[in-house]
């Protein structure tokens, strides 16, 4: 892995100080590049990919309004991603089917304990983010 890193970092020096997915693609197109192999440059497979993305876009787009107990109503996703097993792939479930169903109420929850152990490993350094994290938490008491 420390040779993409060290091509990454390569190529962010070559740019003065930015990496953008577009550079890294234009770097990625010649052959002999390190990062070459990463890619699928297959169009036909590629594009079906992409089409999966957009379609995974279009479901997150979809939004409720949810209603709670003191009667505050708030805009949320009507589908979330759940994956029952490392096996099978993710399913949008809708977020009232979720709330009914205790096993996926459970997976659900640890969704989000992975969600929170990411964001915390790639912000935890940064003072600002416990701040931010303590503001967030006031907000929604």
């Amino acid at each position: 892995m420390s040779g993409l890193r060290d091509e990454l970092e390569r190529l962010y020096e070559a740019n003065g100080g930015r990496l953008t997915p577009a550079i890294v693609l234009d770097a990625a197109r010649e052959p002999a590049s390190p990062l070459h192999s990463s890619f699928e440059w297959d169009d036909l497979v590629a594009g079906e990919h992409h089409r999966h993305q957009q379609a995974r876009d279009l479901i997150r787009k979809a939004r409720v309004t949810h209603v709670d107990a003191a009667g505050v109503a708030t805009s949320i996703r009507q589908f979330h991603a759940l994956r029952a097993s490392d096996e099978v792939e993710f399913e949008y479930l809708d977020q009232d089917e979720i709330r009914r169903n205790p096993l996926l109420r459970k997976l659900l929850l640890r969704q989000m304990e992975r969600d929170i152990h990411q964001l915390v490993a790639r912000y935890e350094t940064l003072q600002e983010f416990w701040a931010l994290m303590r503001k967030t938490r006031k907000k929604a008491s």
